[in-house]
């Protein structure tokens, strides 16, 4: 796509980007252009410099070098241009990066104002430059103008300094992104950062999660795959190189005519997913407009903070108003496999996963950033650690890339759950009850007497239980801590029977509460014990 066009503009738009970034100069006659260098080589088929240039002159010049795209022959735009495109979508803020860093064009703030209050679009403008007298100059020029700093390159340029000129943002490259506690003093000192050059998927997940305000990119596909997907509503899918997918997210309305239009640009073996809140009639429609096959998920508690994720297959109790369809061109092709999902959210990035249960009896949990392949690492040794033991536990496989687990599905109710069931049937069996909590403290302690760890996730919520061989199976033991009070663990399993909603409200909860306490002899040290857990519980929550 031949860059700062008013071509490249409109895709931008049609891709679904909220902002465009562009770079202005001024020609010999003192209009401004828009484009990135100071030369007009590498972009088109010219030789020179823009100041050396009348816009006429320029206007005869082929902006579509390469002519990859449609028309084969395009203008240099104008900014007056660029604005007259953009003024009426209100949605779309424009990023005007001064280029007089290195040639210096007089009165080039002045003109650019003038342009942008002509328009009526200061509000949506940002303006950046390298040359940070420039921004000087357009705050002098303008006070309530929006200006960022530009750094990266070997230009240093820090929060402290955004804040001392005025600056309403830091504009920084990939690298600098990652320099030790700058997002953090930028958002402390309420300057926002906005990152450039960056393009790796690594870098995009990055930024989505230390609350970067933007990113400026080429590829917005991409961009928008791995932010929207690296912690978001599909951050699970089972994404195929070799499949051709359109990701569309919360589109602004959905029309046959729009869904025609997708399905023409798919390949034969192509899917749309489409995520959106409820539209009547979808479904007909994604039929009629050529999508032969289809499958629904069901986020809760939105699609916009989904940490669980339900389909057809396995539907959740309730439902919101938010859909997720997965829509194939071609019938024979398979449906993706996954038929739940969870994320976890409320986690901090290295311990966060998305877990997947699938329609082949397979279940995976899948790390969500790189740092997260340590905990799942963990939790494969620690499970392999309580076979050893001949403790009851879901065999895992680590994925030799290391970026998952897979495990067998298992067809049994959590151990919660399967009281909860038990009580509302009237029929619970308390001995049984206490067995299954025999067994959860006898395996914390076997395991902490070989290995000096506390497994504090053998608790019931962790665990499946097969009703015929009343048998306890546990689950996710992605945690253990050395040299820790092994009754730390065992006084979670208990509190779990108050921390459980349903069972909470039960009337007999507090009795057993208080019966478990006394016959494992911690009734006395049962509050600190507690408060270790609560503080080892925060761990997940905080780094």
């Amino acid at each position: 796509m031949p860059e700062n066009t008013l071509y490249a503009f409109t895709r931008a738009v049609e891709l679904g980007a909220n902002g465009v970034e562009l770079d202005i100069h001024l020609t010999k006659d003192g209009e401004i252009v828009v484009i990135h260098d100071e030369r007009i080589d590498r972009v088109s088929n010219g030789t020179g410099m823009v100041k050396d240039y009348a816009l006429q002159e320029l206007k005869k010049f082929n902006f579509n070098k390469k002519q990859i795209s449609e028309p084969k022959f395009m203008e240099i735009p104008t900014l007056r241009e660029v604005l007259e495109l953009l003024e009426p979508l209100k949605y779309i803020n424009i990023n005007i990066e001064i280029k007089n860093n290195i040639v210096a064009y007089c009165l080039i703030e002045e003109k650019a104002l003038a342009l942008v209050r002509e328009f009526g679009m200061l509000e949506r403008i940002l303006f950046s430059s390298f040359n940070h007298f420039s921004m000087q100059t357009v705050k002098n020029l303008e006070p309530n103008a929006k200006t960022a700093l530009l750094c990266g390159g070997g230009i240093i340029t820090t929060p402290q300094e955004c804040l001392a000129l005025g600056a309403k943002a830091l504009n920084i490259d990939a690298r600098g992104m990652r320099i030790s506690g700058v997002i953090k003093e930028a958002a402390t000192l309420g300057v926002e950062v906005n990152v450039w050059g960056i393009a790796s998927t690594e870098d995009l997940s990055y930024a989505n999660n230390t609350g970067v305000n933007a990113v400026i990119v080429n590829n917005i596909a991409h961009a928008k795959k791995a932010i929207t997907l690296s912690d978001g509503i599909l951050c699970w899918y089972p994404f195929d190189k070799n499949t051709d997918y359109i990701v569309v997210y919360e589109p602004e309305e959905i029309s046959l005519l729009y869904l025609q239009s997708l399905h023409l640009r798919l390949n034969s073996n192509g899917r749309l997913l489409l995520i959106f809140e409820n539209f009547f009639g979808v479904k007909e429609m994604l039929f009629a407009a050529g999508f032969k096959k289809q499958k629904w998920y069901y986020p809760l508690k939105d699609h916009r903070a989904a940490h669980e994720i339900f389909s057809e297959n396995m539907p959740p109790n309730e439902f919101g108003n938010s859909y997720l369809v997965e829509a194939l061109v071609s019938e024979k092709d398979e449906s993706c496999k996954v038929d739940y999902a969870r994320i976890t959210l409320y986690r901090t990035s290295d311990k966060r996963f998305a877990t997947v249960v699938n329609s082949d009896n397979t279940a995976k949990k899948i790390a969500l950033h790189k740092d997260t392949k340590t905990r799942l690492k963990s939790l494969h040794e620690n499970h392999k650690t309580l076979e050893e033991l001949g403790i009851a536990v879901i065999p895992t496989t680590l994925e030799p890339n290391g970026n998952s687990v897979s495990m067998p599905r298992c067809a049994e109710p959590i151990i919660t759950d399967y009281w909860l069931g038990k009580i509302k049937e009237g029929n619970l069996n308390e001995d049984e009850m206490f067995a299954v909590f025999d067994y959860i403290r006898n395996s914390i302690f076997k395991v902490f007497e070989k290995t000096k760890k506390c497994f504090w996730e053998l608790v019931p919520a962790n665990a499946f239980y097969n009703e015929e061989k009343k048998q306890a199976i546990f689950f996710d033991q992605e945690f253990a801590s050395e040299n820790m009070d092994p009754n730390v663990a065992v006084a979670r399993a208990i509190h779990g029977l108050k921390y459980q909603p349903h069972l909470g409200k039960w009337n007999r909860t507090s009795v057993i509460y208080e019966k478990l306490q006394e016959r494992y002899s911690i009734k006395e040290n049962f509050e600190e014990l507690l408060r270790i857990a609560h503080e080892r519980t925060e761990y997940v929550f905080r780094p």
